[in-house]
């Protein structure tokens, strides 16, 4: 089943540390976050005369989530730092600058709101995450607009369907949007469902999209081609965990189901991306008795290309829940991994549109907190702009959390450390 979010990482710096260049743009860095690169650095030609204020500081923040492109990009995450949890974001520019230091309260109703997604159709975000101040768990969700705006500052209810009703994740199709989330739905105990959501804040009907027969979770959604895939987890007749996708039409109209990795062991926690034409799905992995990555590509026409998996790392490791997204030079892949006995490494991989993965690049090692790297769940984000990637991640801080961001391009070079993502203005 998904690995919950544990506590993690007082950071420190490994050998082979990287600097970030002087131009490249960035709140201030987090004591002792750094990067360890088995590929070259390189430097950033962007330039940023802008200077974060003096009295910002790390806020608390957890399960970040980041959608955008070349010019704005928006990272959100969830918070109490109104006694309650809420969403908070905040928006980068194109060299990856924080643009509001205090955050943005996207959702600030009374109850619980956790778990943000975010996607971006080339004009304004729309912002999902699990609500219960109707007292029942829900799916609700806020449009932004590039200055920063909430279009939905009460929220739009996207499903109502109480009980285990969560984990939404959303992608857009360049004008309106296919939110899609666990839980109970008609005719299943637990299952996947979807509903669009227009560009106007329009919701449609929602549609169960994984089988009735199984037992469906951690469903993940990307548009290309013309079409949605929506992939999920799934428990078989052996009781394992497979990890299945259907494609659903602009309109939420599911097609048929596809297996796209069923190998002996578990399949589990799988994250999608398109790159206009196909999609690539990466996944936990257990096939060799070790949690390992790997991924398939899948084509618009459903078809599976990698029917065995390609086994993105083969290290024998324990690997946390991985992220993908596509870039100009192809898709990046990354997940986490313990390096030595007590730390961990955030690695990635540049997949071509052939399937063949480059060489690890380890980037931003940090000591696990607690007994064993294996309690630790950075929850990896991506988001791409042309052949450059935002990294964000969760991070101890304080005794609680904080997210960061850190920027590479191709998947082998640093143009940015680790730097502050979720701040908050104090008074001087």
């Amino acid at each position: 089943m998904p690995v919950a979010s544990r506590a993690l990482l007082v950071l420190v710096c490994l050998a082979a540390c990287v600097t970030p260049p002087d131009d490249d743009p960035g709140l201030e860095l987090d004591a002792g976050v750094v990067a360890d690169v088995d590929a070259s650095a390189g430097t950033d030609t962007d330039t940023d005369a802008a200077t974060p204020p003096a009295n910002v500081e790390p806020t608390a923040a957890a399960r970040p989530a980041i959608a955008g492109g070349a010019g704005t990009q928006l990272v959100v995450w969830d918070t109490h730092r109104n006694g309650t949890t809420d969403i908070y974001g905040a928006r980068l520019d194109a060299n990856g600058r924080v643009l509001d230091p205090d955050g943005l309260s996207i959702a600030v109703a009374p109850g619980t709101q956790i778990t943000p997604r975010v996607a971006f159709n080339g004009t304004l975000f729309l912002v999902v995450w699990k609500d219960n101040r109707a007292g029942r768990a829900s799916i609700v969700g806020a449009r932004v607009r590039l200055d920063g705006t909430v279009l939905d500052p009460a929220g739009v209810v996207i499903a109502a369907d109480g009980g285990t009703t969560q984990l939404p994740d959303v992608a857009s199709d360049g004008t309106d949007f296919l939110v899609v989330w666990e839980g109970p739905c008609a005719g299943c105990v637990h299952g996947v469902s979807g509903a669009t959501v227009s560009g106007a804040g329009v919701v449609g009907a929602a549609r169960r999209l994984a089988p009735v027969d199984a037992l469906s979770y951690t469903p993940a959604v990307a548009y290309s081609g013309g079409t949605y895939l929506v992939t999920w987890a799934a428990v078989n007749a052996n009781g394992d965990h497979d990890v299945h996708g259907r494609l659903v039409s602009r309109s939420a109209a599911p097609g048929a189901d596809v297996a796209i990795a069923a190998a002996p062991g578990n399949q589990i926690i799988p994250a999608v991306a398109g790159n206009g034409a196909s999609f690539f799905v990466v996944w936990q992995d257990t096939r060799s008795g070790d949690v390992q990555t790997y991924g398939a590509r899948v084509a618009a026409t459903g078809t599976v290309l990698d029917g065995s998996g390609l086994a993105l790392s083969t290290s024998g490791r324990w690997h946390d829940r991985p992220a993908v997204v596509h870039t100009t030079a192809g898709y990046v892949a990354s997940w986490t991994e313990p390096s030595g006995a007590d730390d961990v490494v955030v690695c990635t991989h540049l997949v071509g549109a052939g399937g063949a993965p480059s060489a690890t690049s380890r980037f931003f090692a940090a000591a696990s907190a607690g007994g064993s790297p294996l309690d630790d769940d950075k929850q990896l984000v991506l988001a791409a702009a042309g052949d450059r990637v935002t990294v964000a991640w969760q991070t101890s801080w304080e005794g609680d959390f904080t997210v960061v961001g850190a920027r590479i391009r191709a998947a082998n070079e640093v143009l940015a450390a680790p730097a502050t993502l979720s701040t908050s203005l104090v008074v001087p």
